[in-house]
């Protein structure tokens, strides 16, 4: 089975999501389909037929949830080295692609957040900087065009 590599930050607001589920989304979803319920006939109720799909819908999410909390591995606790790129580190690099520099930190997949920054070593991007010292250039394979960028400096 595949590790999770998230962050404490990610870890502690997947335990509280579980918790709300479990402790407030799921009596109440259960609370609506026995109301729903007592109201007879089901096979025309859209009350029990919206309350069966929420029902579903929080199932599913609390087994992911379940399936990261039982298969995580903290950043944190992931050997780092500041003298090449791994999962947690910040780094400098210029893409010759845009010409332009820009920071970036490498993180797992649930701590993605391109808008911040936050470039999941899942990503061509990622994967082609993990594991590359300062002054490397590396190739980013992508589906529309590989490019280059360097990898500038490791800043943390």
């Amino acid at each position: 089975m595949a590790k999770y590599t998230i962050s404490k930050h990610r870890l502690e607001e997947l335990q509280l999501e579980l918790r709300e589920i479990l402790d407030v989304k799921w009596p109440a979803i259960t609370k609506q389909l026995q109301d729903a319920r007592e109201q007879g006939d089901l096979s025309e109720n859209a009350d029990y037929d919206a309350a069966k799909n929420e029902q579903a819908a929080l199932k599913k999410r609390k087994d992911e949830i379940e399936e990261i909390l039982e298969n995580y591995e903290l950043i944190e606790d992931v050997m780092r080295s500041t003298d090449e790129v791994s999962i947690g580190s910040t780094i400098e690099i210029y893409n010759y692609q845009k010409d332009r520099k820009e920071v970036i930190t490498l993180v797992g997949s649930m701590d993605s957040d391109p808008f911040a920054n936050k470039i999941s070593m899942d990503t061509p991007l990622g994967k082609a900087v993990v594991k590359q010292k300062e002054g490397s250039e590396v190739t980013v394979h992508t589906l529309a065009s590989p490019y280059k960028v360097k990898i500038i400096k490791i800043i943390d």
